[in-house]
Protein backbone atom coordinates (compact mmCIF):
# COMPACT_ATOMS: atom_id res chain seq x y z
CA UNK A 1 0.00 0.00 0.00
CA UNK A 2 3.09 2.38 0.61
CA UNK A 3 3.73 2.54 -2.90
CA UNK A 4 0.09 3.82 -3.38
CA UNK A 5 0.52 7.49 -1.18
CA UNK A 6 2.20 9.20 -4.08
CA UNK A 7 -1.24 8.73 -5.88
CA UNK A 8 -3.26 9.61 -2.52
CA UNK A 9 -1.78 12.83 -2.35
CA UNK A 10 -2.32 13.80 -5.79
CA UNK A 11 -5.96 12.74 -5.84
CA UNK A 12 -6.69 14.79 -2.84
CA UNK A 13 -4.96 17.25 -4.61
CA UNK A 14 -7.17 17.56 -7.44
CA UNK A 15 -10.06 17.27 -5.25
CA UNK A 16 -8.82 20.15 -3.71
CA UNK A 17 -8.29 21.79 -6.94
CA UNK A 18 -11.47 21.10 -8.47
CA UNK A 19 -13.49 22.29 -5.68
CA UNK A 20 -11.81 25.62 -5.12
CA UNK A 21 -12.31 26.54 -8.97
CA UNK A 22 -16.09 25.59 -8.55
CA UNK A 23 -16.52 27.73 -5.89
CA UNK A 24 -14.73 31.17 -7.76
CA UNK A 25 -12.44 31.12 -5.20
CA UNK A 26 -9.91 33.57 -6.55
CA UNK A 27 -6.07 34.42 -5.01
CA UNK A 28 -6.47 37.78 -3.81
CA UNK A 29 -3.34 40.25 -4.86
CA UNK A 30 -0.28 41.11 -2.86
CA UNK A 31 -0.89 44.51 -0.52
CA UNK A 32 1.65 46.53 0.03
CA UNK A 33 2.07 49.41 2.58
CA UNK A 34 3.01 53.50 3.11
CA UNK A 35 1.72 56.80 3.37
CA UNK A 36 -2.13 57.21 3.38
CA UNK A 37 -2.74 53.09 4.13
CA UNK A 38 -5.89 52.57 6.23
CA UNK A 39 -5.40 52.01 10.12
CA UNK A 40 -7.14 48.80 9.94
CA UNK A 41 -5.47 47.17 7.23
CA UNK A 42 -4.72 43.85 7.99
CA UNK A 43 -6.17 43.64 11.20
CA UNK A 44 -8.50 41.43 13.11
CA UNK A 45 -11.05 43.15 15.90
CA UNK A 46 -10.03 42.59 19.27
CA UNK A 47 -13.90 41.96 20.18
CA UNK A 48 -16.20 40.92 17.41
CA UNK A 49 -19.78 39.21 17.53
CA UNK A 50 -22.20 37.61 14.72
CA UNK A 51 -19.46 38.72 12.11
CA UNK A 52 -18.37 35.60 10.00
CA UNK A 53 -15.19 35.58 7.72
CA UNK A 54 -14.17 38.17 9.50
CA UNK A 55 -10.91 38.91 8.39
CA UNK A 56 -11.90 39.99 4.58
CA UNK A 57 -13.66 43.25 6.27
CA UNK A 58 -9.97 44.75 6.24
CA UNK A 59 -7.93 42.66 3.74
CA UNK A 60 -7.30 45.24 1.30
CA UNK A 61 -9.36 43.66 -1.71
CA UNK A 62 -12.94 44.58 -1.68
CA UNK A 63 -15.78 43.08 -4.08
CA UNK A 64 -16.74 44.76 -7.14
CA UNK A 65 -19.00 47.17 -8.08
CA UNK A 66 -22.56 45.64 -7.95
CA UNK A 67 -21.42 42.56 -6.94
CA UNK A 68 -24.01 40.20 -5.12
CA UNK A 69 -23.70 40.76 -1.06
CA UNK A 70 -22.89 36.98 -0.19
CA UNK A 71 -19.51 35.52 -2.00
CA UNK A 72 -16.14 34.36 -1.27
CA UNK A 73 -14.86 38.08 -1.14
CA UNK A 74 -17.13 39.36 1.87
CA UNK A 75 -17.75 39.19 5.55
CA UNK A 76 -21.08 39.07 6.89
CA UNK A 77 -22.63 40.51 9.21
CA UNK A 78 -25.69 38.34 10.90
CA UNK A 79 -28.26 40.79 12.27
CA UNK A 80 -28.06 44.03 13.38
CA UNK A 81 -26.83 43.43 16.90
CA UNK A 82 -23.51 42.09 14.78
CA UNK A 83 -20.62 44.28 15.24
CA UNK A 84 -16.51 44.25 15.02
CA UNK A 85 -14.39 46.33 17.32
CA UNK A 86 -11.07 47.24 16.60
CA UNK A 87 -7.98 48.55 18.78
CA UNK A 88 -6.17 51.00 16.89
CA UNK A 89 -3.54 50.64 19.79
CA UNK A 90 -3.53 54.83 21.14
CA UNK A 91 -5.89 57.40 20.70
CA UNK A 92 -6.04 58.40 17.66
CA UNK A 93 -7.45 60.98 15.32
CA UNK A 94 -9.68 59.42 12.42
CA UNK A 95 -10.30 61.94 9.60
CA UNK A 96 -11.78 59.92 6.79
CA UNK A 97 -13.39 56.33 6.41
CA UNK A 98 -14.20 53.88 3.64
CA UNK A 99 -16.83 50.91 4.10
CA UNK A 100 -17.85 49.04 1.17
CA UNK A 101 -21.17 47.20 1.32
CA UNK A 102 -24.56 46.09 0.29
CA UNK A 103 -26.35 49.13 -1.22
CA UNK A 104 -29.52 49.69 0.92
CA UNK A 105 -28.28 49.09 4.06
CA UNK A 106 -26.24 51.37 6.74
CA UNK A 107 -23.03 50.70 7.75
CA UNK A 108 -22.17 52.48 10.98
CA UNK A 109 -18.47 53.81 12.28
CA UNK A 110 -18.62 54.89 16.25
CA UNK A 111 -15.48 55.85 18.29
CA UNK A 112 -14.26 54.99 21.75
CA UNK A 113 -11.67 55.75 24.13
CA UNK A 114 -11.97 52.61 26.69
CA UNK A 115 -13.62 50.61 24.34
CA UNK A 116 -16.98 50.32 26.17
CA UNK A 117 -18.68 53.77 25.69
CA UNK A 118 -19.05 54.94 22.26
CA UNK A 119 -19.80 58.12 20.57
CA UNK A 120 -20.98 57.94 16.70
CA UNK A 121 -17.87 59.08 14.11
CA UNK A 122 -19.88 58.46 10.53
CA UNK A 123 -22.59 56.29 8.74
CA UNK A 124 -22.41 54.73 5.26
CA UNK A 125 -26.00 55.55 4.48
CA UNK A 126 -27.83 53.55 1.76
CA UNK A 127 -26.33 54.13 -2.25
CA UNK A 128 -28.52 54.07 -5.39
CA UNK A 129 -27.19 51.01 -7.68
CA UNK A 130 -27.68 47.36 -6.87
CA UNK A 131 -25.34 44.96 -4.55
CA UNK A 132 -22.03 46.11 -3.09
CA UNK A 133 -21.25 49.52 -3.20
CA UNK A 134 -18.92 51.67 -1.67
CA UNK A 135 -19.63 54.90 0.61
CA UNK A 136 -16.70 57.01 1.63
CA UNK A 137 -16.92 59.79 4.35
CA UNK A 138 -13.52 62.54 5.11
CA UNK A 139 -13.54 65.63 7.60
CA UNK A 140 -14.88 63.46 10.38
CA UNK A 141 -12.63 65.06 12.82
CA UNK A 142 -12.80 61.51 15.62
CA UNK A 143 -10.48 60.72 17.63
CA UNK A 144 -10.28 57.78 19.75
CA UNK A 145 -9.04 54.16 20.38
CA UNK A 146 -11.38 51.55 19.61
CA UNK A 147 -13.44 51.64 16.60
CA UNK A 148 -16.70 49.95 16.13
CA UNK A 149 -18.45 48.61 13.16
CA UNK A 150 -22.07 47.48 12.91
CA UNK A 151 -24.85 47.53 10.40
CA UNK A 152 -28.89 48.46 10.40
CA UNK A 153 -31.85 49.13 8.32
CA UNK A 154 -32.15 47.67 4.48
CA UNK A 155 -33.47 44.43 4.34
CA UNK A 156 -31.27 43.25 7.01
CA UNK A 157 -28.96 41.05 4.45
CA UNK A 158 -25.61 43.20 5.54
CA UNK A 159 -22.24 42.54 4.48
CA UNK A 160 -19.09 44.22 4.00
CA UNK A 161 -16.49 44.10 1.30
CA UNK A 162 -13.71 46.45 2.83
CA UNK A 163 -13.69 49.05 6.02
CA UNK A 164 -11.16 51.29 5.78
CA UNK A 165 -10.37 54.54 8.03
CA UNK A 166 -7.65 57.07 7.72
CA UNK A 167 -5.63 59.25 10.29
CA UNK A 168 -5.06 61.63 7.02
CA UNK A 169 -7.15 61.06 3.99
CA UNK A 170 -4.72 59.72 1.22
CA UNK A 171 -4.07 62.47 -1.82
CA UNK A 172 -5.94 60.34 -3.86
CA UNK A 173 -9.40 60.50 -2.75
CA UNK A 174 -11.53 57.88 -2.66
CA UNK A 175 -8.97 56.05 -2.86
CA UNK A 176 -8.93 53.35 -5.47
CA UNK A 177 -9.38 49.56 -4.10
CA UNK A 178 -8.40 46.42 -5.12
CA UNK A 179 -11.17 44.30 -6.27
CA UNK A 180 -12.38 40.59 -7.50
CA UNK A 181 -15.45 39.24 -8.91
CA UNK A 182 -16.83 36.99 -6.48
CA UNK A 183 -19.47 34.29 -6.90
CA UNK A 184 -22.76 33.88 -5.23
CA UNK A 185 -21.98 31.47 -2.34
CA UNK A 186 -25.56 29.08 -3.52
CA UNK A 187 -24.68 29.42 -6.82
CA UNK A 188 -20.84 27.76 -5.49
CA UNK A 189 -22.91 25.60 -3.31
CA UNK A 190 -24.79 23.88 -6.79
CA UNK A 191 -21.87 24.43 -8.76
CA UNK A 192 -19.83 22.01 -5.74
CA UNK A 193 -22.91 19.59 -5.84
CA UNK A 194 -22.73 18.75 -8.95
CA UNK A 195 -18.83 18.54 -8.67
CA UNK A 196 -19.45 15.81 -6.26
CA UNK A 197 -21.91 13.85 -7.63
CA UNK A 198 -19.65 13.77 -10.76
CA UNK A 199 -16.87 12.20 -8.82
CA UNK A 200 -18.88 10.13 -6.46
CA UNK A 201 -20.35 8.75 -9.53
CA UNK A 202 -17.15 7.97 -11.39
CA UNK A 203 -15.67 6.38 -8.48
CA UNK A 204 -18.68 4.04 -7.94
CA UNK A 205 -18.23 2.70 -11.78
CA UNK A 206 -14.57 2.44 -11.80
CA UNK A 207 -14.29 0.43 -8.30
CA UNK A 208 -15.15 -2.96 -7.66
CA UNK A 209 -14.10 -6.11 -5.78
CA UNK A 210 -11.64 -6.97 -8.46
CA UNK A 211 -10.02 -2.93 -8.54
CA UNK A 212 -6.78 -2.60 -8.15
CA UNK A 213 -5.53 -0.87 -4.65
CA UNK A 214 -4.62 2.45 -6.33
CA UNK A 215 -8.58 2.70 -7.91
CA UNK A 216 -10.25 1.91 -4.28
CA UNK A 217 -7.71 4.77 -2.90
CA UNK A 218 -9.07 7.68 -5.21
CA UNK A 219 -11.95 7.82 -2.93
CA UNK A 220 -10.49 10.19 -1.51
CA UNK A 221 -11.16 12.94 -4.47
CA UNK A 222 -15.11 12.35 -3.53
CA UNK A 223 -14.50 12.20 0.06
CA UNK A 224 -12.72 15.73 -0.27
CA UNK A 225 -15.37 17.43 -2.58
CA UNK A 226 -18.00 16.35 -0.27
CA UNK A 227 -16.05 17.55 3.21
CA UNK A 228 -15.69 20.63 1.46
CA UNK A 229 -19.38 20.58 0.36
CA UNK A 230 -20.72 20.13 3.50
CA UNK A 231 -18.38 22.85 4.99
CA UNK A 232 -20.11 25.43 2.36
CA UNK A 233 -23.78 24.02 3.13
CA UNK A 234 -23.42 24.87 6.52
CA UNK A 235 -22.45 28.28 5.70
CA UNK A 236 -25.73 29.37 3.71
CA UNK A 237 -27.72 27.28 6.34
CA UNK A 238 -30.91 26.74 5.91
CA UNK A 239 -30.93 25.95 2.01
CA UNK A 240 -32.90 27.59 -0.47
CA UNK A 241 -35.43 24.98 -2.40
CA UNK A 242 -33.15 25.14 -5.07
CA UNK A 243 -29.93 23.68 -3.31
CA UNK A 244 -32.40 21.37 -1.02
CA UNK A 245 -33.69 19.39 -4.55
CA UNK A 246 -30.07 19.17 -6.63
CA UNK A 247 -29.08 17.73 -2.83
CA UNK A 248 -31.62 14.83 -3.04
CA UNK A 249 -31.16 14.31 -6.81
CA UNK A 250 -28.10 13.52 -6.33
CA UNK A 251 -28.22 11.86 -3.68
CA UNK A 252 -30.55 9.34 -5.02
CA UNK A 253 -28.44 9.10 -8.12
CA UNK A 254 -25.46 8.10 -6.50
CA UNK A 255 -28.13 5.62 -4.53
CA UNK A 256 -29.26 4.04 -7.04
CA UNK A 257 -26.23 3.54 -9.22
CA UNK A 258 -24.35 1.77 -5.97
CA UNK A 259 -27.59 -0.50 -6.29
CA UNK A 260 -27.28 -1.41 -9.77
CA UNK A 261 -23.58 -1.87 -9.32
CA UNK A 262 -23.87 -4.24 -6.70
Amino acid sequence: MARYWPLVLLAVSCGGTLSLSCSGMTVAPPVSSGPGQSLLRGKNPSVSRGVSHIDRLTDGVAAEAGNFWRTEVTAILGSAQAFAIYDLGRATPVRCALVEGDNNDVYRLEISDDGKNFAPLWEGKPVPGAGMRTRTGRDLGGQGRYLRLSASGGDGSYSVGELAVYQECPPEWPPTLSTLRGTPLDEAARGKIWLFGVVALLFLLVNGRQSPDFVRLLVVVPIGVGISLVVQLVELWPLDENEQTLLRMVVAVLAAAAIVRE
